[in-house]
C-alpha cells in the first residue's frame, strides 16, 4: 500500500507464489484507513474484493 502523493510505502503483503494476489490484497485492505481513497490496479478487479 503506497501513498500516491509521497510514494511512501505504508504496508506490504507477500508470501509464497502459489498464494493468489487477491489474498494479499485482502490482507492489505485491513490496514486501509476509513478516510482513504483506495485505487486498485485492473488485475485486482474482483466483486468479492470490492464488496469487502
Amino acid at each position: 500500500m503506497t501513498s500516491l502523493r509521497s510514494r511512501i510505502i505504508h504496508d506490504v503483503a507477500f508470501g509464497p507464489s502459489f498464494t493468489g494476489e487477491i489474498s494479499y490484497a485482502k490482507a492489505l485492505l485491513r490496514s486501509a484507513q476509513n478516510s482513504s481513497l483506495t485505487i486498485f490496479d485492473c488485475c485486482y478487479l474482483s466483486a468479492e474484493l470490492m464488496i469487502n
